[in-house]
């Protein structure tokens, strides 16, 4: 795992006290976690986010009565650099789907290993984006018949790319190596491969076995479009 370069604060929205015992014991043992806080509803959010600035927010979706993804509509519409975590007992795809559609940048599920959980956080902090385990096991199917997707929308995931990593998961899906990568781009295999890791960190795949299936799916997709 990639640590941040620098330390970060962190946010922890859950309506459940042993959760977010649970949470700052985490961070406690964290060293690049410089403070963590933690609030059982929105307006306890806000209050801290008042006092002062969050890098990551980890959120569950249910909150007491209240909606996790009206707090984090709410979240990211005052503080638009906020990275948010969400970490829910829901594993649906349709959570998985609708979060990212609303702009969260990781997913893990509460019965996922808490190392993903860390992994996430770093991840997010970082200009990434990251799935757990049970969106990772997915990622190979993740285009159905019609093109839509059985974890998030790909549209939404390429979305988050610069014009020149779009071009390169391209030439991916079309089956050229590095090499031949390079040689279009006239650029070193170094620099592609070193674009290769941003495009895993951003797509959150962990392997560039991954990224070839998805690269592929993508190019199949995005002809259709």
């Amino acid at each position: 795992m990639s640590e941040p370069h620098d330390p970060i604060a962190l946010l922890v929205l859950d309506d459940h006290a042993i959760v977010r015992h649970g949470l700052l014991q985490l961070a406690a043992q964290v060293p690049w976690i410089k403070a963590c806080r933690a609030a059982a509803s929105l307006d306890e959010a806000l209050a801290l986010m008042n006092e002062r600035t969050f890098d990551v927010a980890v959120v569950d979706l249910s909150l007491g009565g209240a909606s996790g993804m009206d707090a984090i509509g709410e979240l990211q519409e005052r503080w638009p650099a906020l990275r948010v975590v969400v970490l829910s007992m829901h594993s649906d795809p349709m959570y998985w789907e609708r979060a990212f559609e609303r702009g969260v940048h990781a997913f893990v599920a509460k019965d996922d290993a808490t190392e993903q959980l860390v992994e996430a956080i770093a991840r997010v902090a970082q200009g990434g984006i990251y799935m757990g385990a049970r969106i990772q096991s997915a990622l190979a199917g993740r285009f159905g018949a019609a093109g839509r997707a059985c974890a998030p929308r790909p549209e939404a995931l390429v979305a988050r790319l610069t014009p020149r990593e779009r071009e390169i998961l391209e030439f991916i899906g079309k089956g050229l190596s590095a090499a031949e990568v390079a040689f279009e781009l006239e650029r070193s295999v170094k620099t592609v491969e070193a674009h290769k890791a941003k495009l895993r960190e951003k797509l959150g795949l962990r392997s560039n076995q991954l990224l070839l299936q998805f690269a592929a799916r993508w190019v199949q997709f995005d002809s259709r479009l």
